[in-house]
């Protein structure tokens, strides 16, 4: 573990499927324990124990976020649709994508349900670029 770098989990709050992976967002979490304490404190983003929604993180920075994608906002044919009635909620939505990606000082690590519906989103990471972990 590296005492200066700082990592943690972000998702979406708005995800329904990542929290039977261990990936709830807290509504009332404590940001400023979860950014700034000891790594091997329990409540700091470094044990990993926490996840924070856009709310959260927006404005703050970690080295290397590990951003849960939820099933929130998909990708069709060619373009993302996000959940929504209104316009200004799917707006909103991608405007949360947009801050969670924008979180990493050195990177980010995105975490893909590993389910058939999902797989089209992995795709598009890929061939932007984006490696997967057990690829390097």
């Amino acid at each position: 573990m590296y005492d200066n770098k700082r990592y943690g989990m972000i998702s979406s709050s708005k995800n329904k499927n990542l929290k039977n992976y261990g990936l709830s967002t807290e509504y009332q979490a404590d940001v400023a324990a979860w950014f700034n304490r000891e790594p091997s404190n329990p409540s700091a983003s470094c044990a990993l124990n926490v996840t924070i929604s856009e709310f959260g993180c927006q404005g703050l920075e970690v080295d290397m976020p590990i951003i849960g994608w939820g099933d929130d906002i998909k990708w069709c044919g060619s373009k993302w649709v996000p959940l929504g009635t209104t316009k200004d909620d799917k707006d909103y939505r991608i405007n949360s994508y947009r801050v969670l990606l924008t979180r990493g000082r050195d990177g980010f690590i995105v975490f893909i349900l590993p389910v058939v519906n999902m797989d089209i989103i992995e795709k598009i990471f890929k061939d932007t670029g984006v490696r997967r972990l057990e690829d390097n």
